[in-house]
C-alpha cells in the first residue's frame, strides 16, 4: 500500500458528489446493498454489525461501536469520526476530527487533512497517519525521520513549486466541500421555499444591477448599524444578530440564484427535473464555477461579490422571496380605453309603387 493517500480524498468526494441526486430521492431501502451514503445526519454503526463496502457520511459524525466492521472505504465531510471498530480500508475525514478508541483496529490509512486525530495506544493503525496532503513523487526525499516536512536541503524552484502545488491541492478540496454543503443546504431549502426563491431569483435575472446596488447599500448600512449599536452595552446583541442575518440572506439570495441555474440548466438538456434536483445540481455548479473563477489573479474575486450582492440585494427586495417586486401597489394597472357606443342602425323605409 503507497504510503502517501493524497488522492483519497478527491476520489471520495467525487464519489458523494455524483451519488448525491440518487440519495435525495431514495428511500434508505432503495440505496446501493453494498454501500451506505448518509447524507446531513450522523451515522452509528452498531455492535456486532458489519457493513459490507464503502461507507460516506456527509454532513454528520460516525460512529463504529466496538466489534463492528466496514469492509470497505471509509469517509466522513464535515462530521467527526468516533472508531471502536474494524475498517478494512482507508479512513478519510474531511472537516472534523478522527478518534481511534481502544479496540479500533484500521487496516488502511488515516487521512486527515483539514483537522486532527486522537489515537489510543491499544488502538492498531496498520497504514500512515497523514495530516496534509502528499504528493507522490519524492516526499521521502525532503522529510526528516520524524516524517515532518524538512526544507533546509530542498532547491529553491522544488520548494515553490511543491507549495503552489499544495495550495491548489487545499483550495480545490476546500471549493469541492463548499460546493457540496451550499448544495445539500439548497436541497433542504427547496422543500418549503421553492416559490420565494423563484420570486428572489426573478428579480436577480431581470433587474441586476438594481438588485446588485441594493446589496451593496444593505452591506454597508448594516456594517454601520452593527458599529453603533455595539457602542452601547444594551445593544450589543443586536449588532452580534445584524451580521448573522446578513449572511443568512446572502446565502439565500445565492441559492435562489442556484436554483435558476438548475432549471436552466434542465432547459439545455431537454431533461425533466424536480425543483430538488434542480436546486442541487444548479447550486453546486454555481458554488463552484463562481470558486474557480476566483482563482484568476486580481479580479477574480469580483464574480463571487458581484453574484453575492445581486442575491443579498434581491432577497431585501423580495423580502426574503415574500413578495414580488415590484410590488402590486408600485405597479398601477392601466385603465382600459372607454367602450365606443354600438353604431346606430338606420332604419330603411320601403317605398310602394302603385301600378
Amino acid at each position: 500500500m503507497m504510503r502517501s493517500k493524497w488522492f483519497a480524498a478527491l476520489l471520495l468526494a467525487a464519489v458523494v458528489v455524483l451519488a448525491l441526486p440518487g440519495v435525495a430521492y431514495a428511500a434508505p431501502a432503495a440505496l446501493p446493498a453494498l454501500d451506505e451514503i448518509v447524507l446531513g445526519r450522523d451515522f452509528t454503526l452498531e455492535a456486532g454489525r458489519t457493513l459490507s463496502g464503502d461507507l460516506v457520511v456527509l454532513g454528520g459524525s460516525l460512529v463504529l461501536e466496538e466489534n463492528s466492521e466496514v469492509t470497505g472505504q471509509v469517509a466522513v465531510i464535515g462530521g467527526d469520526a468516533d472508531i471502536s471498530g474494524r475498517i478494512e480500508g482507508d479512513l478519510v475525514v474531511i472537516g472534523g476530527e478522527a478518534t481511534l478508541n481502544a479496540g479500533a483496529v484500521l487496516n488502511g490509512d488515516l487521512v486527515v487533512p483539514t483537522g486532527m486525530a486522537e489515537i489510543s495506544p491499544a488502538a492498531i493503525v496498520r497504514g500512515s497517519t497523514v495530516y496534509d496532503v502528499q504528493f507522490p513523487w519524492g516526499d521521502d526525499t525532503w522529510r526528516g525521520p520524524d516524517g515532518m516536512r524538512n526544507f533546509g536541503n530542498m532547491p529553491e524552484p522544488t520548494y515553490v513549486a511543491r507549495e503552489i502545488g499544495r495550495g491548489i491541492w487545499a483550495d480545490f478540496v476546500w471549493l469541492l466541500f463548499r460546493s457540496v454543503a451550499m448544495a445539500t443546504v439548497a436541497l433542504l431549502l427547496v422543500l418549503f421555499m421553492e416559490r420565494h426563491m423563484r420570486q428572489v431569483a426573478k428579480v436577480i435575472t431581470e433587474q441586476p444591477p438594481l438588485a446588485a446596488g441594493v446589496g451593496l447599500l444593505t452591506v454597508l448600512a448594516v456594517g454601520a448599524a452593527a458599529v453603533m449599536l455595539s457602542i452601547t452595552l444594551i445593544f450589543i446583541p443586536v449588532a452580534v444578530l445584524l451580521p448573522f442575518l446578513l449572511v443568512t440572506a446572502w446565502a439565500f439570495g445565492w441559492i435562489s440564484l442556484g436554483v435558476e441555474v438548475g432549471r436552466r440548466m434542465a432547459d439545455a438538456f431537454k431533461a425533466v427535473w424536480s425543483p430538488a434536483l434542480q436546486a442541487l445540481l444548479g447550486t453546486f455548479t454555481l458554488t463552484f464555477a463562481v470558486g474557480a473563477v476566483g482563482w484568476v489573479p486580481c479580479l477574480g474575486w469580483l464574480l463571487g461579490v458581484v453574484v453575492g450582492l445581486a442575491g443579498l440585494g434581491a432577497t431585501v427586495l423580495t423580502r426574503f422571496g415574500g413578495q414580488d417586486y415590484p410590488g402590486p401597489a408600485a405597479v398601477a394597472p392601466q385603465a382600459a380605453p372607454p367602450a365606443l357606443p354600438a353604431p346606430r342602425k338606420r332604419a330603411v323605409k320601403k317605398s310602394t309603387r302603385r301600378s
